[in-house]
């Protein structure tokens, strides 16, 4: 046999057997359900109730703010901040009075210190986790607005009529029915 008898092969990617087409499609529509219930819950509504939006949704850009100052605002404001600190305040006064009444050496004396630098590193790390957590929340926030922005674009740009793949077929030499391809 030879391969001058073989007619010319055009290989296509497989399609999903529609078992696996059935899966992805359920599958996003628990998706979609999931985050309905979610989108109520936010809103202080029951999770199976059915909401109808009739405005439309507008952005506008995120204001600048000073970082610095807000992260400053959060660390004496923040409950977690605030409870540490006076933990803190708490253990160093009694690490005093244990001095003042026991030896340095003993083992009162040694918790105490220990109790001590416990509560100020738990401070140190809670100031931490609150500057954390403002600055992740105002990168997250540029970044909802510019995903916004890119993903209305191409909403817009899918909105735009197309032209059917039959008329670019035809526009390009294929008779529908010959067979023949350009």
């Amino acid at each position: 046999m030879s391969w001058a008898w073989c007619p010319r092969w055009t290989f296509y990617p497989p399609r999903l057997p529609w078992r696996a087409q059935r899966l992805g499609y359920n599958t996003a529509l628990r998706d979609l359900e999931y985050q309905e219930m979610s989108f109520n819950k936010t809103l202080g509504l029951p999770l199976k109730a059915k909401v109808n939006l009739t405005d439309s949704l507008t952005h506008e850009k995120p204001p600048e703010a000073d970082l610095e100052e807000k992260v400053a605002l959060a660390l004496q404001n923040r409950y977690e901040v605030i409870a540490a600190n006076e933990q803190y305040q708490v253990n160093e006064l009694n690490h005093k009075l244990t001095l003042g009444w026991y030896p340095e050496n003993t083992f009162i004396t040694r918790q105490a210190r220990y109790d001590m630098e416990k509560s100020h590193h738990q401070m140190v790390s809670a100031e931490r986790n609150v500057e954390l957590s403002v600055r992740k929340a105002y990168m997250d926030m540029h970044s909802a607005y510019e995903s916004n922005n890119v993903l209305g674009k191409n909403v817009e740009r899918l909105q735009k009529p197309m032209t059917s793949q039959g008329a670019l077929r035809q526009r390009h030499g294929h008779q529908p029915g010959s067979g023949k391809r350009p």
